[in-house]
């Protein structure tokens, strides 16, 4: 009985050995994570176990953990950009796979217009990517959403009739994004309207231009017009500007054509010059000049016609001797046909001096012409004016002691220097006076002594006798 009961107890003591080693076993479990879109393992992936942090996946995305776990636990993955990975595992089980699902996100697609930044609607926009391929149309915001995946890279296509197509990789990282596409129109032809009558052709602005009969637009200060046409068609081209030839053609624009240039010219004119005196006479051998170039004489009538002269502003200058030049700028239109110019007789410089018969020189006197005081003389006698030639002059000239004097000359047409000497008298009315004076003097003046010798003039006596002279009381005399 005693055997019985010991070799239960060394069976009992077998089997509380054996179940004690199996409940101290261990297993390794090697855990791999990777991108669930495109199988790549994920390094840096925090691993836990039944909630406890074990450690991150490697460069290759796995990690081993030992464990002595005699029934199912929870293995968790977390990782910034994706889901979060939870779920249960068997204590037996040496491997897990986890494919971690990308968090997902928005990307904005905005399209504007290149030029003036204004959002185009209806434009085409596809998002294709590893895990989505999707178009929608831009609303009147010009936006368009997709739900993207973070991390994630995506080809970005949009299109638009009239507009370049725009096709751009977007990288997604771990937050939604906004991104802005300038479209540019493919049909734009900038046209660049020059004026032909510049040395180096410079741009024209104020230039009109027509599409097909249409004004279209107008040059600024630059020269051009932008405009969007549509390509491999032909249209009828014109460019109008006032004071210049109009330019028209028939163009046909190819696909890749952009700029469209045309130059315009003045228009010709042709202009008659006539040329006139103060007295509306008709000048002849009149020089013609124009923009400093010589183009002609006037005939007999004045006329001197120039046949083609450019529209717009040119210079003229006449010239005849024995008249001033006549400088001016004019504004040549094609209704300018003739242009009518006044001379005015030239100045000349006029030496005046004035002297008496004598020769003796005579200043401050007032010369005067025609009624207008030209001057004193100084004291040389000399006077120095200018006066119109071709013309009469009543001169008149007042001294002092002299008599008024009047003369009548002419200032010859193309004189330029002239002497001209008056000879004035003495007043004789003035000296007759003074002569009478002296001569009434000089008779008083001998009458007086004449008659004071012969007593004439004795004090007190009449008849001339002396009186006698008086006795003093004291008997003398």
């Amino acid at each position: 009985m005693y055997k019985r009961i010991i070799s239960a107890f060394i069976l009992i003591l077998g089997l509380i050995l054996t179940v004690g080693t199996v409940s101290a076993a261990t297993t390794t479990v090697l855990i791999t994570v990777v991108d669930e879109n495109n199988n790549q393992p994920v390094s840096g992936a925090s691993v836990y176990v039944d909630g406890s942090y074990v450690g991150l996946t490697n460069v290759d995305g796995q990690l081993e953990h030992t464990h002595s776990f005699v029934s199912t636990y929870r293995i968790g993955v977390k990782k910034n950009g994706y889901e979060y990975w939870s779920n249960q595992v068997t204590p037996g089980q040496t491997a897990v796979k986890v494919e971690l699902t990308r968090e997902k996100g928005s990307l904005t697609v905005n399209v504007l217009q290149s030029d003036t930044l204004e959002p185009l609607e209806n434009a085409i926009v596809e998002v294709v990517g590893i895990d989505l391929d999707a178009r929608k149309s831009t609303d009147f915001n010009g936006k368009a959403e997709f739900a993207v995946s973070f991390y994630t890279p995506y080809v970005v296509t949009v299109k638009l009739t009239n507009y370049e197509t725009i096709v751009k990789t977007v990288e997604m990282s771990d937050a939604s994004k906004s991104v802005d596409y300038l479209m540019q129109r493919n049909d734009l032809v900038i046209f660049q309207i020059l004026d032909g009558e510049s040395t180096s052709k410079a741009p024209l602005a104020g230039a009109e231009l027509y599409i097909d009969g249409k004004l279209a637009g107008e040059t600024g200060s630059d020269g051009k017009v932008n405009l969007n046409l549509e390509h491999e068609k032909s249209y009828q081209i014109a460019v109008k500007k006032t004071n210049y030839e109009p330019f028209e053609e028939n163009h046909y624009f190819s696909s890749d054509e952009i700029i469209y240039t045309a130059t315009l010219y003045k228009s010709l004119n042709p202009v008659t010059v006539s040329v006139y005196d103060a007295q509306k006479r008709p000048l002849g051998e009149a020089e013609i000049y124009i923009d400093g170039s010589l183009t002609g004489l006037t005939d007999s009538y004045g006329r001197s016609g120039v046949k083609q002269l450019s529209s717009g502003i040119h210079e003229i200058l006449v010239r005849k001797a024995g008249y001033n030049d006549y400088k001016a700028n004019i504004d040549v239109n094609p209704t300018t046909d003739n242009i009518i110019v006044e001379l005015a007789y030239s100045s000349a410089k006029i030496s005046i001096l004035v002297i008496d018969k004598d020769n003796n020189l005579v200043g401050d006197a007032t010369v005067i012409a025609n009624g207008k005081v030209l001057g004193v003389t100084d004291a040389t006698g000399k006077l120095s004016t200018e006066l119109i030639t071709n013309e009469d002059y009543a001169f008149s000239v007042k001294a002092k002691d002299y008599k008024d004097y009047s003369d009548m000359r002419q200032v010859p047409l193309g004189c330029t220097e002239m002497n001209i000497t008056f000879i004035i008298e003495k007043d004789s009315t003035l000296m007759t006076i003074v002569g009478v004076i002296a001569v009434i003097a000089v008779i008083a003046v001998v009458a007086y002594v004449v008659m004071n010798r012969s007593g004439g003039f004795g004090r007190g006596g009449q008849g001339g006798q002396r009186r006698a002279p008086r006795r003093r009381d004291d008997g003398g005399l």
